[in-house]
């Protein structure tokens, strides 16, 4: 699973090869950094969004959970 220290890592080590390519005058290298910089901030973005939504589902579950349904209505189940 990706991390958020997984991720920092990731960042960090772009930024010093980013570094390293504008040393060397490196222009292709520099821009499939830069490409590769900005997809992984888009995959860092579409995972924090699919974890929003799992959540969301999560809860759906455990609401769906606590009911039953009976004579054509949902009901709360109570322990007894």
């Amino acid at each position: 699973m990706l991390s958020l220290e997984n991720i920092a890592q990731l960042k960090d080590t772009f930024e010093i090869a980013i570094k390293l390519a504008q040393k060397s005058n490196d222009s292709p290298l520099l821009e499939k950094l830069f490409d590769a910089r900005s997809i992984l901030l888009d995959l860092q973005q579409e995972n924090q969004e699919l974890k929003e939504k799992i959540k969301a589902f999560q809860t759906i579950e455990d609401i769906k959970g606590n009911l039953i349904f009976k004579n054509n209505a949902y009901w709360k189940k109570v322990e007894s």
